[in-house]
């Protein structure tokens, strides 16, 4: 599910100050949509992870406030963002 995730909107960020683990995010302006991509991903409490709403910024002119789900830091998402981000651009790794 992760991977298919990274095939659209969620990136996983790199750790903070070069040390420690990645983290995965996704953003949504469908609260259910984030909720029920948590519960795919965690087996204890999903909702934690789910901030917002914030404000959506984009200038748009009907641009909705939006929702962002951030997973805990993990090594094996740091090893996910070496293969889908080998230069530091996000790619569709072979």
């Amino acid at each position: 599910i992760i991977n298919g995730s990274l095939l659209g909107d969620s990136s996983i960020s790199l750790p903070n100050h070069g040390t420690g683990n990645s983290y995965l995010c996704k953003s949504n302006v469908d609260y259910e949509h984030l909720l029920y991509f948590a519960n795919q991903i965690f087996s204890k409490n999903p909702e934690s992870r789910i901030t917002g709403p914030f404000e959506n910024k984009s200038g748009y002119e009907n641009s909705k406030p939006f929702y962002r789900l951030s997973t805990y830091s993990k090594p094996e998402l740091t090893i996910l963002r070496k293969k889908w981000y080998p230069d530091g651009i996000k790619i569709i790794p072979k």
